[in-house]
């Protein structure tokens, strides 16, 4: 049984690898076609003096994404896992949600946690931790930057109010877990086995994880921001400050956007849709564009390089001596 769960999760891998690939041949015969209609010619955007700078920003960027995962369960009193085991975490949930769908970004994780002896209900709170922390920390930094832009006043008002209510979420984050769990009970019996397993009040999520994550994000939505400026800046540059901003809060936005359409896989559209419409504000059309599908392109290699580490992972003998001890 355990073979033809390992193999049917391969396929799944491979098959959201090959939507993956064709989704990247896709994104560079866009911005190729979009570059031609912009000032910003695709061989400017390879050979600009900070590509490589941005290059290596970017994979720091994805590697805070898997720290945050990783930083939430080290401080937790479960089994720790290591960094590479999170990244194929992440792998299977960035991959999975071209073909299976974005439940299996929820699901996914799940069953991996369970094949570490995590039970249900840690699983679903870890994930739902996780998905808080995204949504919080995307809506801050991007709430924060609009207002930045265009008022300083309202940016501290709302600068204060963040501080006062990520104080509050790490005081009481035990009270607004148990809460979230009422409404993944639906989720917990999907996941659970047919013994009906139930939601404990104990607390699972530590609080020096949750405030060494949300800290991880919160730099992880800047870092990604800053390198489509770096990748763009040639052109950014008659108003650099505006538009490093309203790229700070397009890409969370965007991304949190996209997750929250649930009928497109990946959110393909939606987050670009997003993207354009926040960077026209102060930017051609076609160069908004162009930024949108570079951060698409972005975001498949990321979902390649993060599903590559899990196919290697799980392929091998990543989980084989846990699987070897259930009985």
């Amino acid at each position: 049984m355990t073979d033809q769960q390992g193999s049917n999760g391969k396929k799944i891998l491979l098959r959201g690898a090959l939507g993956v690939l064709i989704l990247l041949s896709l994104c560079l015969a866009l911005l190729a076609f979009l570059n031609t209609e912009s000032r910003f010619e695709l061989g400017d955007l390879l050979a600009g003096p900070l590509f490589w700078h941005a290059v290596f920003l970017q994979c720091i960027a994805l590697a805070l994404f898997i720290l945050s995962w990783f930083l939430l369960l080290f401080f937790s009193d479960y089994e720790r896992i290591n960094y590479l085991e999170a990244a194929a975490h992440i792998g299977v949930t960035l991959v999975g949600k071209y073909l299976p769908g974005k439940l299996w970004g929820l699901l996914g994780r799940t069953y991996l946690l369970k094949q570490r002896k995590y039970a249900t209900a840690a699983a679903i709170e870890f994930l739902l931790a996780d998905q808080f922390l995204t949504f919080y920390t995307g809506i801050a930094v991007g709430g924060l930057s609009l207002l930045l832009a265009y008022n300083g006043r309202f940016f501290i008002l709302a600068l204060a109010v963040f501080v006062a209510t990520s104080a509050s979420i790490l005081l009481f984050y035990s009270g607004l877990i148990s809460w979230l769990k009422k409404f993944a009970r639906g989720l917990v019996k999907l996941a659970a086995d047919s013994q009906g397993e139930e939601l404990p009040e104990m607390v699972a999520v530590n609080r020096i994880g949750l405030l060494s994550a949300m800290f991880v994000y919160m730099v992880h939505w800047l870092a990604i921001s800053l390198v489509l400026w770096m990748l763009y800046y040639p052109v950014l540059l008659s108003d650099p400050w505006f538009n490093a901003l309203l790229l700070s809060a397009a890409i969370p936005l965007a991304m949190l956007s996209g997750f929250l359409a649930v009928w497109a896989p990946g959110g393909i559209g939606v987050r670009e849709a997003v993207i354009v419409g926040i960077l026209a504000l102060n930017l051609p059309l076609e160069l908004a564009a162009s930024i949108a599908v570079t951060y698409r392109l972005i975001c498949v290699m990321n979902d390649l390089a993060t599903g590559a580490i899990a196919l290697a992972y799980y392929g091998g003998s990543g989980l084989q001596p846990f699987r070897n001890q259930q009985p």
